[in-house]
């Protein structure tokens, strides 16, 4: 009889893994942040995203904060998500 109320309670326990399987758990909390994939700017998009090293604009917060300090003027970059 112990057996038997062993098997049952580690069945139960064992259950949630083998309804949603191992994989569903590796899942968690990766998809709170898709919006921070969604790139910034048309020219830097319209490149290809290749625009690490050319960032000479407002966008080069987004791409190559380094960029910053190639910054000859004041800049302003509003971007809708």
């Amino acid at each position: 009889m112990r057996r038997l109320t062993l098997a049952v309670v580690l069945g139960f326990l064992l259950l949630p893994v083998s309804a949603f399987g191992a994989r569903e758990f590796a899942k968690v909390g990766t998809i709170g942040g898709q919006f921070l994939k969604i790139p910034m700017g048309a020219r830097p998009v319209a490149m290809g995203s290749a625009y690490v090293s050319l960032a000479d604009d407002a966008n080069s917060v987004f791409w190559n904060p380094a960029g910053i300090a190639r910054l000859s003027r004041t800049v302003l970059s509003i971007h809708h998500t």
